[in-house]
């Protein structure tokens, strides 16, 4: 690294200069902002500060605070920039370019710390409405109704800004009439914006991780829980229906168009978002409440916390429930079939069929011979299985399905009925499961049965 910097103040000094002309240079000039004027970066300059962030990245301790590489190549051209300014950074001998590395390294480990300080992440989703009697909490996370969590949040009001109409909360919510001045009009129009016709907001605070990259993980966490809730509602359509805003999801209203002898036909199809009601909220937050151990830390374990007692388990059940919700949001039959059978992979750790079904006849106390479904003829658990894997997930996915007329709704319908089953009996055991954290726990792990 001491030669990288040696380089990168060269050719900052080079660049600065007064003599230097942009003329001669390859590329458009790079330039930060620093106290006094601007600091300018040629593209050679760039690739050293590129190379010097990728060495600092993969040489960083863990407890430190996290940061995705891209970001922390950008904020060291910001610290080298400052620095440069300043006069910190002057080639000399051994001594003088280490002394220049340690001022680089405090000023970017600062320049991160400062960024990572906790905050906390909201996402606007649609929901089943089980939040709308109080938060629902799934560990760390929280999802909460739009009223909620309008209570939780404040707008910051500096000395010399504008006062903002203490009724802007109850106007989002239609329970009063809009401000008509300027700050509050817009600040209405912004949440409302970002909201849309959401019914819920899921909170996650992350610390430790620097702003960009806490969103990503919060993201993480926030999908995961609703595809948590989604499960225990035991219906693969709720996966459609309940997700985060900024998400890709299914449109709900469809039209299609056709002509039949000259003439326009229009029609269509409405899935509508229903809210649960009566014993069946009663029965999902029932559930909620009496996984919410093993909730807890699978959430826990997505956020990396420090005390989950299985990380790389719960890490994995939760990346199983990824390609399971995606599966069943997935509108074509084949891809989804592929990608809920790649859920069954990832919970027997890629121990293909075999592991599958060991793992699948382990959680659902069944023997391999069972059967499984009677019409239109008796279809044992080792058959559903067997194709649901080799010929379903692995033909598809490895170039060998090109049938675009074949039908996989049936595979597709079995296929996430087992596997829902399969995740939901795997979460309630995790919450008592004390022995090691192996890849292949879930293909062993023994337990009272429950869907």
């Amino acid at each position: 690294m001491d030669a990288e910097i040696e380089q990168l103040i060269a050719h900052l000094e080079r660049v600065n200069s007064e003599g230097f002309k942009w003329s001669t240079e390859d590329g458009f000039p790079a330039f930060v902002a620093v106290t006094g004027g601007a600091c300018y970066f040629s593209s050679q300059a760039q690739l050293c500060l590129a190379r010097i962030g990728r060495l600092i990245h993969s040489n960083r301790p863990a407890t430190a605070s996290r940061i995705e590489e891209h970001e922390l190549i950008g904020k060291l051209r910001t610290v080298a920039a400052q620095a440069y300014a300043e006069g910190l950074l002057k080639r000399g001998g051994i001594a003088a370019i280490r002394a220049c590395k340690r001022v680089m390294l405090e000023l970017l480990e600062a320049k991160i710390k400062e960024a990572a300080d906790p905050i906390t992440h909201f996402f606007p989703a649609w929901t089943t409405g089980l939040e709308r009697k109080g938060p629902v909490f799934l560990g760390p996370v929280r999802v909460l109704s739009v009223s909620d969590w309008l209570k939780t949040v404040e707008i910051y009001s500096g000395p010399d800004d504008d006062s903002i109409d203490p009724s802007w909360k109850q106007a989002v919510q239609g329970d009063a009439a809009r401000p008509t001045d300027a700050r509050t009009s817009l600040l209405l129009g912004a949440v409302e914006e970002s909201l849309g016709t959401c019914n819920a907001v899921v909170a996650v605070t992350i610390e430790g991780f620097e702003q960009e990259f806490s969103r990503k993980l919060a993201h993480i966490a926030a999908k995961n829980c609703l595809d948590i809730l989604s499960l225990l509602h035991e219906t693969p359509d709720t996966f459609v229906t309940q997700g985060l805003m900024e998400d890709r999801l299914q449109p709900l209203d469809t039209r299609t168009l056709s002509e039949m002898d000259g003439f326009l036909n229009i029609s269509g199809n409405t899935r509508l978002r229903p809210m649960l009601g009566g014993s069946r909220f009663g029965a999902v937050m029932e559930r909620v409440s009496e996984l919410s151990a093993s909730i807890s830390q699978v959430v826990g374990a997505v956020l990396t916390a420090p005390d989950v007692t299985h990380p790389q388990l719960c890490a994995r059940w939760s990346m199983a429930l990824h390609w399971f919700a995606e599966g069943c949001r997935e509108p074509d039959d084949a891809v989804a079939v592929a990608k809920i059978g790649t859920s069954f992979d990832i919970l027997s750790d890629g121990d293909k069929a075999a592991g599958i079904r060991r793992t699948v006849c382990c959680l659902l106390d069944l023997d391999s011979d069972a059967i499984v479904t009677k019409w239109p003829e008796p279809k044992t658990l080792r058959q559903w299985v067997d194709d649901i894997y080799e010929k379903g997930r692995s033909q598809i996915l490895h170039g060998n399905h090109v049938d675009r007329l074949k039908s996989f709704a049936e595979m597709r319908q079995v296929a996430q009925q087992l596997c829902g089953i399969t995740l939901r009996i795997s979460l309630e055991r995790l919450g008592s499961y004390d022995r090691a954290d192996d890849s292949r726990a879930f293909q062993t792990m023994t337990g009272a049965p429950a869907a």
